[in-house]
């Protein structure tokens, strides 16, 4: 299943980093998903066409790309290093908090072809740590997490380069993950609790 995913307006004018909004597309198994973001006092406004909701921003300063960008390259250099912040998560469309921690330096990333830090990435709400490659400028040339199917690894490419992937995946092997439902969730983001009855 090809996957692409753009992020816009990122830290708009906000002079420390801290996050101001963002629009995010993601096309998952062919279908788009478009999620834009904006803050507003101390909520977030959250636009999923047709729906339009507010989720607390909370306490905690919600980090921009550029703030996480610069904390890293600041903080994590030796293996063992480790910090802490919140973010907007599109994903999850939601406050999130990650955790970033050196389990290796200036490790050999075989599809970027060059040396970056192993990282690994705990986010909150999330099954499992992921772990990403970061740069001198702490670009992520690559990350890998475990799924149903085994480990997914993704690398960097430019936008043409990812949006022309394609791929499929065996349908008794996808079939397995899935249980079909006569119910269409209008906004999915949205529901914080669900019960089902399993015959």
């Amino acid at each position: 299943q090809a996957v692409a995913v753009e992020v816009e307006d990122a830290d708009a004018a906000a002079a420390e980093g801290d996050f101001q909004s963002l629009k995010y597309e993601a096309v998952l198994s062919k279908q788009p998903v478009r999620v834009a973001a904006r803050v507003q006092g101390d909520r977030i406004q959250i636009t999923t066409p047709p729906h339009e909701r507010f989720v607390e921003r909370g306490a905690a300063p919600v980090l921009g790309p550029l703030a996480v960008t610069r904390l890293s390259v600041e903080r994590l250099r030796a293996p063992g290093d480790a910090i802490d912040y919140s973010v907007f998560s599109p994903e999850l469309q939601r406050v999130v908090k990650v955790r970033r921690r050196v389990v290796a330096a200036a490790e050999r990333v075989e599809c970027a072809v060059r040396t970056a830090n192993k990282i690994e990435e705990a986010i909150e709400g999330m099954p499992t740590p992921r772990t990403v490659w970061l740069d001198a400028d702490a670009t992520m040339v690559g990350d890998s997490i475990a799924g149903p199917f085994g480990p997914m690894a993704t690398c960097r490419a430019t936008k043409e380069a990812a949006l022309a992937a394609n791929g499929t995946l065996p349908a008794d092997l996808y079939e397995k993950t899935v249980a079909p439902s006569n119910v269409r969730l209008a906004d999915p983001a949205a529901v914080d609790r669900i019960v089902l009855r399993i015959r």
